[in-house]
């Protein structure tokens, strides 16, 4: 990391916020807050000891709403992110080792706006880039920042930007022109009025060659030609209505590279699975029959990228219930979202992959609908719900907690950690943490379920472990007597803490 900060210096990138630590198994996931000073820019940059072969970095908004990411087939994922001119920009950033086993380090580098391609070229791979906010004016800074950047990694603009009035879920093509020998880049950027806007790439036949469909106001993508044709840009108003500017840029391929230089948009080397959705079904009712849970009901159907298939369930009273959602072949991250009968949103989890679980465990029965949301892909889908007896250490739990804390309980058996205390606390030190040399990992959730808490692990003045969210986890084999823990957030409640060892 020394090394990478020492290149980002002299490219204009300075240390700022924060840098930690930890230890990840395979498929677990860390979650820290991060801070973005108000004017400035971040490269956020984790790197692994050897056992870990491929690391994932997401940036989250407070609402959930993903930003940015980078789930590259590598150990060392990048985002980059800017805060507004005149406020901080609060976030979260999760790594999930999502191969492989061992330690990691990020750290936050800040620098000017325009300066990302000039860290992308001291960091390498493809880093994931989060949108800034909308507006006319905000809008008119990303397409300068945007000119600016692609020009460094040699592209040139193909005109003017051309301005593309929308409305709730309409369409627009516009005509894109490629040359073989040539590559692309194609942006969207949004005016006020259009949260959500989608662009896709399609070839003279109609069907997808790239696509963005990221829950943001801006798309990106890019390509490479491998013929000459009559190719179009296709821009969708997910939400609201408005105008937005679509810019479009290229390049000579020898230039950039080709494809390997590309770092926009979905292509046919985007993460999704190659299984059978009765497959992966199978394996994931498995693993639930194997801990104890009783399948009680099960759907199927087909989702398309970026669209959605709504269900409702009713959740037994006194029960706990588990909502698996599987996807099959060429489905790639799926988001489940549970809303109760007013529409507040219960619960709402992402998948590493193309799989997604909610756990809920209600003091009497609820009707529920429950969203199943494409972000990659398109496919066959298995929704699930299967249900089990309350466990005895969730019975004196807040209702709105049990389902955090039973997802803390199932994946600390996974990794082979028993639960051995648990604690309702307020926010501040935790008191005591216990004593001995094992292994040890503390769990947080507020008692609603739904506010954001931080758990930090300090060893002496040090942060050795930060983890946030709704469900937030630390871990560490040091001797106990040299550890101090903290915990915040949690809203005006309190906060249930549970501590496993192996």
């Amino acid at each position: 990391m020394q090394d990478i900060g020492r290149r980002l210096a002299e490219a204009g990138w300075a240390p700022g916020g924060p840098t930690a630590q930890g230890f990840l198994t395979a498929r677990q996931q860390e979650t820290m807050a991060i801070t973005i000073p108000r004017g400035r820019c971040a490269t956020v940059i984790a790197i692994t000891s050897r056992g870990i072969r491929d690391l994932d970095a997401t940036l989250f908004a407070p609402s959930g709403d993903v930003l940015a990411e980078d789930v590259e087939p590598d150990a060392h994922p990048t985002v980059q992110v800017c805060a507004d001119p005149d406020a901080d920009r609060r976030l979260y950033y999760s790594l999930t080792a999502y191969e492989g086993i061992g330690t990691f380090i990020y750290a936050s580098f800040l620098g000017p706006r325009g300066g990302f391609g000039a860290a992308a070229a001291v960091v390498g791979g493809q880093p994931g880039v989060a949108s800034a906010g909308a507006g006319e004016g905000g809008r008119d800074v990303r397409m300068h920042g945007w000119v600016e950047g692609v020009a460094r990694r040699g592209f040139s603009p193909e005109g003017s930007p051309i301005p593309v009035i929308l409305s709730n879920d309409q369409r627009v093509r516009v005509p894109l022109g490629i040359e073989t020998g040539r590559c692309y880049t194609i942006i969207a950027l949004s005016g006020p009025g259009l949260p959500n806007v989608d662009l896709r790439v399609l070839d003279d036949a109609g069907e997808n060659v790239v696509v963005d469909v990221s829950p943001s106001g801006d798309a990106s993508v890019q390509l490479c030609a491998t013929r000459t044709a009559d190719y179009a840009a296709e821009v969708h108003a997910v939400i609201g209505r408005g105008e937005a500017q679509v810019a479009i840029f290229s390049a000579a391929e020898a230039r950039v590279g080709g494809s390997s230089g590309l770092w926009l948009g979905e292509r046919q080397d985007g993460r999704r699975t190659d299984r059978d959705v009765e497959e992966v079904r199978r394996a994931s009712a498995d693993a639930a029959t194997a801990a104890g849970w009783r399948e009680l009901t099960r759907v199927a159907g087909e989702l398309r990228s970026g669209g959605a298939s709504l269900n409702r369930l009713t959740l037994p009273a006194g029960r706990c219930s588990l909502i698996v959602a599987d996807g099959g072949r060429g489905l790639g991250r799926l988001v489940l979202r549970v809303t109760d009968r007013a529409g507040h949103t219960l619960t709402e989890r992402g998948g590493a992959r193309s799989s997604a679980r909610a756990r809920l465990c209600p003091d009497a029965p609820i009707d529920v609908s429950v969203s199943l949301i494409s972000r990659r892909g398109e496919g066959r889908f298995a929704l699930t719900h299967f249900a089990k007896e309350v466990p005895a250490e969730l019975e004196a739990v807040a209702e709105g907690a049990r389902g955090s804390f039973l997802d803390a309980v199932e994946d600390a058996s996974v990794d082979a950690y028993r639960l051995v205390e648990r604690r309702a606390v307020a926010a501040g030190p935790v008191p005591s943490i216990g004593e001995g040399s094992a292994c040890v990992r503390w769990a947080a959730v507020a008692h609603d379920g739904q506010s954001p808490v931080t758990l930090t692990l300090y060893r002496g003045e040090d942060t050795i472990d930060q983890g946030a969210g709704i469900l937030a986890t630390v871990a560490s084999c040091a001797p106990r007597t040299e550890l101090r823990l903290r915990v915040a957030g949690g809203g005006s409640g309190r906060i249930e803490v549970m501590r496993f060892e192996r």
